[in-house]
């Protein structure tokens, strides 16, 4: 048994849809679908409309992409993500200040370590990807 959904394209990059739980309402969001990004990134503006601030934090942490400058930030483990018809309950998220992310109406990145829980086929041509059960 599988399930399809929809790639979103912005600017080549390829989203997906996610709903996060923090300590208030659930928000959805846009994460790039990036598996070159070791940890599920989060954006410092959306953490703050879920509840959460830098004093919820587990850790300090820094990143550095291959076109970024070292980006500092912390890990903090959400109530919830719930993305490609799975819930994570506590998983935990890197948060960083990702201004031109969401310049970009990105919210951050859904990164290998959940996307190493699915089984799935991106079909790109069709801006799809299936997940298998």
């Amino acid at each position: 048994m599988s399930r399809v959904y929809k790639i979103h394209r912005n600017r080549n990059t390829s989203l997906i849809s996610a709903k996060l739980v923090g300590k208030g309402k659930p928000i959805n969001v846009r994460l790039v679908f990036d598996t070159g990004a070791a940890v599920t990134q989060v954006s410092t503006g959306i953490i703050e409309s879920l509840g959460y601030s830098g004093r919820d934090g587990i850790q300090d942490v820094t990143v550095s992409g291959p076109t970024g400058p070292l980006e500092v930030g912390y890990t903090l483990a959400l109530n919830e993500l719930t993305v490609l018809g799975k819930k994570f309950l506590q998983p935990t998220v890197a948060v960083f200040d990702f201004d031109h992310l969401e310049n970009a109406n990105i919210d951050g990145l859904l990164g290998f370590d959940l996307i190493q829980e699915f089984h799935l086929e991106m079909k790109g041509p069709r801006g799809e990807l299936v997940v298998f059960d």
